[in-house]
């Protein structure tokens, strides 16, 4: 992510739980209707972060395109 920037991302955290918010969001969310194949751990309807998955699983190209 810092490669094509010209300045570091600096603390992430509060810009991915932002981020993770949206409409768009990068991160697929694990839970009952979106568990990815995830068999173990399908987290709560409805919660954008778990204990288990944190914000889900990322999408990384999309993460990038929304720091451009």
């Amino acid at each position: 992510m810092n490669s094509d920037r010209s300045q570091r991302m600096g603390l992430w955290n509060p810009q991915l739980y932002a981020l993770a918010q949206t409409d768009h969001s990068p991160f697929t969310r694990l839970d009952a209707a979106t568990n990815n194949g995830n068999l173990y751990y399908v987290g709560q309807p409805g919660k954008v972060y778990n204990q288990a998955a944190g914000l889900g699983t990322v999408n990384f190209e999309k993460l990038a395109r929304s720091y451009q």
